[in-house]
């Protein structure tokens, strides 16, 4: 059975356009840890710029976390949560590096859970993962997951994590996509997001 697309209205097809133009954009200017993030450049003398704003950043597991004195970033899933603050459109909230519970054996995946107003942008990452996968870049399937969220926030929470069905089960294989993922990220969500754009021209015409 052939299921029709629902046509878009004016302002539907103008909405999206806007969203793939923000996808398809420069990001966000500033400090991409927030404006919390005052170390003085040593390249460029400004308290502001983004020129220290890459993994190797030695405050950047505090500067990631609300609460990082106490409770800094993970380093192993840090730049893949800096990366999603990176685009502008995804917000992080949680994350884990992944864990080995006391057997040895792989307890907690690596993940991040992160809000996101648009579910264009999700999609697109989405493509973006998939792409990654069909590659071979990375070891094993990930995807964008609906996922919690407290009982008293109506806003859905989305994760960013290995598919359960994937082939990897080492922790090292998933810290090591999840690396590779925020190495590619900042290249490879322009590309999947311009590739849709280019795609969608004609639905999305006038």
């Amino acid at each position: 059975m052939k299921i029709e697309r629902n046509k878009l209205t004016p302002p539907q097809a103008h909405s999206l356009e806007s969203q793939l133009a923000e996808a398809c954009g420069p990001g966000p200017t500033g400090r991409i840890c927030g404006a919390h993030c005052t170390a003085k450049c040593s390249s460029c003398g400004s308290i502001s710029c983004q020129c220290m704003c890459a993994h190797d950043c030695e405050n950047l597991c505090a500067m990631l976390s609300s609460e990082g004195e106490d409770y800094p970033v993970e380093e192993r899933i840090a730049p893949l949560v800096l990366e999603l603050r990176r685009t502008g459109l995804f917000k992080p909230s949680w994350s884990c590096e992944g864990h080995l519970g006391h057997d040895g054996e792989l307890w907690k995946v690596p993940r991040v859970w992160f809000t996101c107003d648009s579910t264009l942008h999700l999609r697109i990452l989405a493509d973006m993962l998939k792409s990654l996968s069909f590659r071979k870049l990375i070891s094993t399937p990930w995807e964008v997951n609906v996922s919690h969220s407290d009982d008293d926030n109506p806003q859905s929470t989305f994760a960013l994590q290995p598919c359960p069905e994937g082939t990897a089960r080492m922790l090292s294989d998933l810290q090591a996509d999840a690396l590779t993922i925020a190495r590619l990220m900042p290249i490879q969500f322009k590309a999947a997001a311009d590739h849709l754009r280019t795609t969608a021209a004609k639905a999305l015409a006038p």
